[in-house]
């Protein structure tokens, strides 16, 4: 941009380089479109080799500003949120331990009674409400990431203290309601057995499925592809998919604009509104799977340590605070992956806020837990905090049904835990749907017993 330009602007009037175009600016705001891990299965004809193919997806579209920047009412919330957590207390008690398992003395692990917990889970949510009404109302300040004593804090403070910011943060993003959302399916070149690999014999340019929907309230979406033989057949890929027992497909999902509304000011030029915006797509591999026995596994408590039973802080320091390494349960990576070896397939099923969701996938690769569908809660607006510590088993049973209806050749093996009441719903399911139902597992989280070294029993 010529400077001499640029210092005699008026009032209202914008900036351009030379060649009479306007300058470019890094987007202010960014839509994402995140993909929840799926499932596809291939539904037969009856003494057919012929089949419908069922790909079952899901997500949410939100909004985030440029991270270099929050709100006055996040930057509360933060503090709020280190407070409750009480991450100076909790370094003291670490390094206590610590000490302890140095000098080889043994102490009873301490459990804290916290009598004004239920007042501070409310003030959380309150804070957390706050923060996204000031996002939305664009009041803007400087996030400090760390407080000025940070030089004086221990490692562990610090990395804590990361974990806390950085996993709160995911909660920033503004649920974007009402958009499109177009998703395409496509066939992979890439086979799950080598020994079957197809190469690249698949087209890739030509979806073999394509929608427009369009998201919720919460900004979540999902749809189910139902495929049909007849349509299958006539695509260049049908092959692929039809010689092996599973394959892999790509999913491909972009955000379309918003309806275009002209500007609400003469002083406010229309292309500030998409040059400010950075629309980003998402692409999810979906694997075709054909297991004869499946898992379905809650998370909290079962694979990853909670604390359900401890109070609301201990939940809330291993949801947001704790290393990932820190929360593994023994023992049920291990057991996972050799059922999962032995051709066994999982599927997920949690409380858990959606938005959480790249925090559990590094876990499960931290854990080494096999992948498989997951499916997460969309609290959308009620109190967050409040639900999330206090989750019943009843609201999984709609995803747990789900899946079950969506395997009816499948038997299933159920997974949980009894800091959730997770033993009370599988029974009642597999009274139900007890041609489905396999075994039930449950792990015992009562801290009075001995934790058994083996999972399985």
């Amino acid at each position: 941009m010529d400077s001499q330009n640029s210092s005699h602007l008026k009032d209202g009037e914008c900036p351009t380089y030379s060649d009479g175009h306007y300058p470019k600016t890094s987007p202010a705001t960014r839509e994402t479109v995140t993909l929840f891990p799926g499932w596809a299965v291939r539904r037969y004809h009856n003494n057919s080799c012929r089949f419908d193919l069922h790909v079952n997806v899901s997500g949410f579209a939100t909004a985030q500003r440029s991270s270099q920047n929050a709100t006055r009412a996040q930057r509360a919330f933060i503090r709020l949120a280190r407070g409750f957590a009480a991450l100076n207390k909790l370094a003291a008690d670490h390094q206590h331990q610590r000490a302890s398992s140095t000098s080889g003395r043994s102490h009873p692990q301490v459990r804290h009674t916290d009598t004004k917990e239920e007042y501070s889970i409310e003030a959380l949510d309150e804070s957390f409400r706050n923060a996204h009404t000031d996002l939305v109302s664009g009041t803007s300040a400087l996030l400090s990431v760390h407080e000025s004593c940070q030089s004086e804090l221990s490692d562990t403070l610090h990395r804590w203290q990361s974990n806390l910011e950085s996993r709160v943060q995911l909660f920033w993003p503004t649920a974007l309601s009402s958009r499109t959302v177009i998703l395409d399916l496509f066939v992979s070149p890439h086979s799950k057995n080598v020994a079957h690999h197809v190469g690249n014999g698949c087209d890739q340019t030509h979806p073999v499925g394509s929608v427009k929907i369009v998201t919720q309230a919460d900004g979540t979406f999902q749809h189910q592809f139902q495929i049909s033989w007849e349509d299958l057949s006539r695509h260049p890929s049908a092959h692929c998919i039809s010689q092996i027992q599973e394959h892999d497909l790509i999913l491909n999902a972009r955000l379309l604009p918003p309806p275009f509304s002209p500007p609400t000011s003469a002083f406010t030029p229309s292309y500030l509104d998409i040059s400010s915006t950075e629309s980003i797509p998402a692409k999810l591999q979906v694997t075709i799977t054909h297991a004869p026995i499946r898992v379905i596994s809650d998370i909290d408590d079962t694979v990853k340590l909670s604390n359900i039973l401890h109070g609301a802080r201990a939940i809330f320091r291993n949801v947001f605070v704790h290393d990932l390494e820190h929360t593994r349960i023994p023992g049920m990576g291990e057991w996972y992956t050799k059922m999962w070896q032995s051709g066994v397939r999982f599927h997920y099923v949690s409380n858990g806020p959606y938005q959480l969701l790249p925090v559990i996938l590094h876990f499960f690769r931290v854990s080494q837990l096999p992948p498989g569908s997951i499916k997460l809660k969309s609290y959308a607006g009620r109190s967050l905090f409040s639900n999330l510590l206090t989750a019943p088993a009843d609201r999984k049973r709609a995803g747990i049904l789900d899946i079950l209806e969506s395997f009816p050749d499948s038997k299933f093996i159920l997974i949980g835990d009894t800091g959730e009441q997770d033993l009370e719903l599988y029974a009642q399911v597999a009274m139900k749907r007890p041609t489905q139902i396999l075994a039930i597992f449950v792990r015992d989280v009562d801290t009075e017993t001995d934790p058994i070294a083996d999972p399985t029993g």
